[in-house]
């Protein structure tokens, strides 16, 4: 690996007592269960993690193995609901297959979802869930067939890890594995327990530390949200729930199934022209929605751009406001901050303490191009010479075998974004109008992603007829 390869790594984020986790187990050791059910006539007192069964039930307690266990009268369910199991009122109303409990047993984390099967109803915690609708089950709670008094299992989690999180969050949202973290929070897949729906929640620790360089303070952690309340954007992360608490505050945003782009150019290697001026074209319109609204929002990097999805042509979304700034017009920035291979001279020469404007952005813009089309960053150490050396002076070079193929306009336009006088930097409205971004315009998109992409979430939910025009 070379020495630009590695730094293209750097920035890369990091990503009861009955049962123990599946994947912990030692070869040979017996499987352990990743769920429990227990009939209902087993009442069951909870003495910290020891459960103490005070009334033995006719029927035995279960406990699950494989991803699917159906629950039924039918002979081939793994639970066949005899006369015993109800009451006489209800048996008649108990279905050949009345519901079903799943696991994807693929990660420890995932969760455990109830499917209802039958129209004469399936209950949780006395609700209805709804014929072939889907709900996780968490510890303690009880189904119940047919009415919600018709008590028919108490449901226990092998898998009941809440990672700290509070009590009523815990509550409506299965936590899961870990999808990254760094110096402004930790990001952990979610899944809504009534909707099933998936989210990325992003959790901000509140520590008061002084505002440097990766720190995290109060200030930083309100201004993300009051501007991730404010956006509405296509290719902005779309924020659906801010939960504020005395030590932190949980962002529930877009889970992009495709994960970040500094992932996807590693796994790549670089990225194709017409792929990188697809997602620089969305990047750009991120970047000029936000200078339109006078928000900088000072550390584009890889890192900080998601995709949608797995596809070569997918939705691109720019994330991560933690150190981006809300500004009046014609103001100046005076931070130091951004990361530091995608930082701007202006930045580094006054180590902070100058003034700067939102073509700190565009400067970051023109790394990232530079890493999609080649796979390495413009500036990182070479022999004596630092990385923030060659930044304040400009100095990079195009001579990667990968920009033979490159066109001649797309290197033309990386430099201009990469001029060490802001003053003579280009605005992103100038980034737009550059003809190796205007050709795209003209016969780039398709028309069915178009459409996906030019229109917000809520736009799309109207009829044609009523959404906005696109000029």
């Amino acid at each position: 690996m070379t020495d630009s390869q590695s730094d293209l790594t750097q920035t890369q984020t990091q990503d009861g007592d009955w049962f123990s986790s599946q994947e912990n187990r030692d070869i040979g050791e017996p499987r352990k269960p990743w769920g429990r059910i227990t009939p209902r006539k087993i009442m069951i007192k909870r003495l910290g993690n020891q459960s103490v069964t005070l009334q033995e039930s006719l029927s035995a307690s279960f406990d699950l193995y494989n991803d699917s266990f159906i629950i039924g009268r039918d002979q081939k369910c793994q639970w066949t609901i005899t006369a015993q199991d109800v009451p006489p009122k209800f048996w008649d109303r108990i279905s050949k297959e009345h519901c079903k409990i799943t696991k994807d047993l693929s990660d420890a984390t995932n969760p455990v979802f109830i499917e209802d099967l039958s129209r004469n109803g399936t209950f949780l915690n006395g609700e209805l869930i709804g014929i072939y609708e889907k709900r996780i089950l968490k510890s303690d709670d009880v189904v119940s067939f047919n009415e919600p008094g018709n008590k028919i299992f108490h449901f226990d989690n092998s898998y009941q890890e809440s990672y700290g999180v509070p009590e009523d969050i815990f509550q409506l949202y299965h936590i899961g594995r870990q999808l990254g973290s760094g110096a402004q929070g930790l990001v952990r897949l979610v899944i809504e327990r009534k909707t099933c729906q998936t989210f990325a929640m992003k959790s901000v620790q509140k520590n008061g530390s002084a505002n440097t360089l990766g720190s995290v303070n109060d200030e930083r952690i309100h201004r993300e949200v009051d501007i991730m309340r404010s956006l509405n954007h296509r290719n902005i992360i779309r924020c659906y729930d801010i939960i504020m608490k005395p030590n932190a505050v949980y962002m529930f945003l877009q889970f992009m199934e495709g994960g970040d782009l500094l992932h996807r150019i590693q796994r790549e290697k670089y990225l194709t022209v017409d792929t990188s001026k697809f997602y620089f074209q969305q990047l750009c319109q991120a970047v000029k929605y936000l200078h339109d609204q006078n928000i900088t929002h000072r550390d584009i990097k890889p890192d900080n751009i998601l995709l949608l999805n797995n596809e070569d042509r997918t939705n691109l979304k720019l994330s991560d406001f933690g150190l981006s700034k809300l500004l009046q017009e014609n103001s100046l920035l005076q931070t130091m901050c951004g990361t530091p291979l995608y930082v701007s001279p202006e930045i580094l020469v006054t180590a902070g303490r100058g003034t700067y404007t939102n073509k700190v952005d565009i400067w970051s813009l023109g790394v990232v191009l530079y890493a999609m089309l080649s796979g390495h960053l413009p500036f990182c150490n070479e022999g004596n010479t630092v990385a923030q050396t060659l930044i304040k002076s400009g100095k990079f070079n195009f001579d990667k075998e990968r920009f033979n193929y490159v066109p001649e306009t797309a290197k033309e336009l990386i430099r201009q974004m990469l001029t060490v006088n802001p003053v003579n930097r280009p605005s992103i409205d100038d980034v737009l109008m550059h003809p190796w971004l205007k050709d795209e315009e003209k016969h780039f998109f398709d028309n069915d992603f178009l459409l996906s992409i030019l229109y917000t979430d809520e736009e799309m939910r109207q009829p044609p007829a009523k959404r906005r025009r696109i000029e």
